[in-house]
């Protein structure tokens, strides 16, 4: 919609211009437009504008992740029931706010005006007040940092959260508060390394430190079961307590490597 735009962080390659996630928010309350449509790049620049099927498109604000995310965002949904905003990254400034900040997920409260975002410190009871002490706020440089969240999707219901790690893990979060309930390594993951009954193709190159088995996307498939998709092709559809697949004793395999979108949320 506008020229590209020169990344702020010299900490992030010219991929962080790319587009990494956008999402549409219904503005019931307004009479011309139909949706704040929100676009987010890798270097954590958020765009908003306000759009109609009949009165196109307005160029609303901008606001920016980069001086919480120094290396950028890696994901970003809604919570509409909360009206919160999730957003999970590569590296915080602010390290050692609570378990999730530590997984590089916090929450972002919108607000009517200026800075129009505001981190929301509504984080795991068990945050000590210690733990907020001055120096948790300076970055500090430390060895190379654990995987990162790098998929994220909320429940129907909006009571949870669902995270893919970098290195396969899965984590489940409880919303608002951000208490993480659940994580599973690759490992712990029930049938995480079932066989394509087809064979699987050799010719595919997939990216350092991944394998097949690794999942690649992951979504809803209601309030208690969990959608998920690894880079072998295999989908299943698994509880959210246990992530056993709801599906059968083997997941159903799909050709290539399968996306998850949500198209019709309750219609299934």
């Amino acid at each position: 919609i506008t020229p590209k735009t020169v990344s702020q962080n010299p900490d992030i390659l010219e991929a962080g211009d790319a587009i990494c996630c956008f999402t549409f928010k219904p503005l019931p309350s307004d009479e011309k437009w139909s949706y704040e449509f929100l676009v987010i790049t890798y270097s954590g620049l958020l765009k908003s504008y306000n759009i109609s099927g009949s009165h196109g498109f307005k160029d609303n604000y901008e606001f920016s992740f980069g001086n919480f995310y120094r290396k950028g965002v890696n994901a970003f949904a809604y919570d509409k029931v909360h009206n919160l905003y999730i957003v999970a990254g590569n590296s915080i400034a602010q390290s050692h706010l609570s378990p999730a900040a530590n997984h590089g997920l916090t929450s972002w409260r919108p607000l009517n005006d200026y800075p129009y975002y505001k981190l929301s410190f509504n984080f795991e009871e068990t945050t000590t007040a210690s733990t907020l002490s001055l120096w948790n706020l300076i970055p500090t440089f430390r060895a190379p940092p654990p995987p990162v969240i790098c998929r994220i999707s909320v429940s129907p219901s909006c009571n949870n959260l669902v995270c893919l790690h970098t290195d396969g893990s899965i984590s489940l979060w409880d919303l608002p508060n951000l208490k993480l309930r659940k994580k599973w390594s690759l490992s712990e993951q029930p049938g995480f390394n079932a066989q394509n009954p087809l064979g699987s193709k050799k010719l595919k190159k997939f990216p350092a430190g991944v394998s097949e088995f690794h999942p690649i996307d992951i979504g809803w498939w209601s309030d208690h079961a969990i959608i998920i998709a690894r880079y072998s092709g295999a989908v299943s559809v698994c509880s959210m307590t246990k992530l056993k697949n709801l599906l059968g004793a083997s997941p159903e395999f799909l050709y290539g490597q399968p996306q998850i979108s949500e198209f019709f949320m309750g219609k299934g």
